[in-house]
């Protein structure tokens, strides 16, 4: 019978697989919207935020975040080219 305290070992360990699982999903889906933003010449930061927004994989949370970041590294990219 196990005890108590390896139950919540196992729990932990089972978690913390699923955080990793979970960082390689998110990784992957900006790895992919950032290849797509600079496939062409000119950055297409919008076909970046699709590929994010129809990511089946990504929880809703997830993708505002992705979304933000990208938008902000797209105003980066903007301002730089203004200058």
């Amino acid at each position: 019978m196990e005890s108590s305290g390896s139950t919540d070992k196992k729990n932990e360990i089972e978690g913390f697989e699923d955080d990793k699982s979970r960082t390689k999903i998110i990784a992957l889906a900006v790895r992919e919207a950032v290849s797509v933003a600079f496939e062409v010449d000119d950055a297409d930061w919008n076909a970046a935020c699709r590929s994010i927004i129809q990511n089946n994989l990504l929880t809703s949370t997830e993708k505002s975040t992705i979304i933000a970041l990208l938008n902000q590294k797209r105003q980066i990219s903007e301002k730089r080219e203004a200058e």
